[in-house]
């Protein structure tokens, strides 16, 4: 094939350029598939044993946690919602994803003094879990159920207790009217 003007592409060989003479992104997204597909075959297993871990974990001694955990986090969401909600603010989870980096940064700090304690309390507990089960302790799991137990609901729940209060509120002010 031929350069062709307006940054069409060629075929010079085996290397695809555009009508600048550059690589294509085709071979970047070539390696990267590859790259993906080599990796979930060696995680595969990494995985299947992390996923098979926090599936065990429900039949398991200690099992009431994974109840309580969350039910504590979903306390202080609704809480930080209610909060959020009477200072007029927009959902937690779309403002963190949405906003600036300053702002952005503000608000993880404030929601992580929030959850921190909640969040320490599952890492701990889920430590002593795998001590008591398996004699020793996977840190990367042992955060990952912190993470599940504790952030991921709070993160769900801020944002949806906010609305939904705003959205009550707003009704009853035109019914009152």
């Amino acid at each position: 094939m031929r350069r062709l003007a307006g940054g069409r592409t060629t075929r010079q060989g085996s290397v695809v350029r555009d009508s600048y003479g550059y690589r294509s992104r085709f071979f970047v997204i070539d390696c990267g598939a590859i790259f993906a597909l080599a990796s979930a075959t060696m995680m595969d297993g990494t995985l299947g044993r992390i996923w098979q871990e926090l599936a065990n974990r429900a039949t398991d001694p200690m099992r009431l946690r994974l109840l309580l955990q969350p039910a504590m986090a979903a306390v202080l969401a609704i809480r930080g919602g209610l909060q959020d909600a009477r200072l007029g603010q927009p959902p937690y989870s779309w403002t963190v994803l949405t906003t600036d980096p300053t702002s952005r940064r503000r608000l993880l700090k404030d929601g992580w003094k929030s959850i921190v304690k909640v969040f320490c309390a599952a890492a701990v507990l889920d430590a002593v879990y795998q001590i008591r089960v398996r004699g020793w302790v996977h840190v990367g799991g042992a955060l990952l159920v912190a993470t599940l137990l504790a952030c991921v609901p709070y993160l769900l729940l801020r944002g949806l207790v906010n609305r939904l209060l705003r959205v009550w509120w707003r009704a009853r002010r035109t019914e009152d009217l």
